[in-house]
């Protein structure tokens, strides 16, 4: 995500000089910024999704996550792959707004010759003005949630090194790629009753929308000095049609009281289409974004992102 694109609007403090990767319990923010229209349309426009929370100026909850990336790159500037993000959301609220995003750095870690680590982060609504449903008034909690990174580049590593355990002792989250589809997920159900299919083709011109320019997700020659073959997508996009089935079901209830889950397994470059399969019941889900075979096919064993949502998370009952 390119950190241009959001104006700063009183933001607390100059941004900090860059270092990588930043140490458990650095900050991010606070950080006061303008939510502009048309930036907000031109995410719902990359994600594929066309809804009438669009029409009306709504907020595109998973904008917390790139908001979150771009925090991060205010103190951080190396290249990083996204491999897993929780989004809660709380209230809704419409553009243009102005929010306070905060959080800091949790875990840091090393695993395989890459570098990892997770944030946590919340986004705030300034103004009484945009918040349209939740709490309501000023200082609105939007949303809130946490993010696992890695470096895009793979450092070498001795051969006696062994994997270092994050800030509460837990191991990594396996790596892009080793994950697998889970047996019984939306990914393995095929074509069975209940199950929904969306697809979103990754063309170049797509990705700059969502990421804008001036980053390995729309500059080839970027993506071309991390190893890859063509813009690699941001792991949001990607999962964006998953988002749009949940959307289609769930309605206001998704943008304002539920928590989604997302994993993703292995970058997916400009020029391909992804499809996502998700089974969706009243008030949880589960599902996966494949990468489609050159037939049209959405690929299982290639799944690029899985997940699962759950409506109302704090309600007793829910786990």
């Amino acid at each position: 995500m390119h950190s241009d694109e959001y104006p700063v609007g009183g933001a607390e403090g100059a941004a900090p000089e860059h270092r990588c990767l930043p140490a458990v319990g650095t900050p991010l923010g606070p950080w006061v910024l303008e939510l502009r229209a048309a930036a907000n349309d031109r995410y719902w426009a990359g994600a594929g999704i066309d809804h009438p929370a669009r029409g009306a100026g709504v907020l595109y909850p998973p904008l917390a996550a790139n908001l979150l990336i771009v925090a991060l790159q205010r103190i951080c500037d190396e290249p990083l792959l996204h491999l897993a993000q929780r989004l809660r959301t709380h209230a809704t609220a419409t553009a243009p707004a102005t929010v306070r995003l905060s959080g800091s750095v949790r875990k840091r870690w090393e695993h395989r010759g890459r570098e990892h680590l997770e944030v946590v982060a919340e986004v705030v609504a300034q103004g009484p003005g945009a918040v349209t449903a939740g709490a309501g008034g000023r200082g609105t909690l939007l949303w809130e949630g946490s993010a696992h990174f890695c470096t895009a580049r793979r450092r070498p590593a001795p051969r006696t090194a062994r994997v270092m355990r994050g800030g509460d002792g837990r191991g990594a989250d396996r790596e892009r790629g080793e994950a697998r589809t889970r047996p019984g997920s939306a990914g393995g159900a095929g074509a069975g009753a209940g199950v929904r299919r969306r697809s979103l083709r990754l063309e170049p011109e797509l990705l700059r929308t969502y990421s804008r320019r001036g980053n390995f997700h729309s500059e080839p020659e970027l993506a071309a000095r991390l190893g890859y073959p063509a813009p690699v997508a941001q792991g949001m996009q990607v999962a964006a049609p998953a988002y749009g089935l949940l959307l289609e079901a769930w309605e206001d209830a998704l943008l304002r009281d539920a928590e989604v889950h997302w994993t993703f397994h292995r970058p997916v470059v400009a020029g391909r289409t992804v499809t996502a399969l998700a089974q969706i019941g009243p008030d949880a889900a589960s599902f996966t974004v494949g990468i489609d075979d050159e037939s049209g096919a959405p690929e299982a064993s290639r799944a690029a992102v899985s997940g699962r949502a759950r409506l109302h998370p704090d309600r007793p009952g829910c786990s």
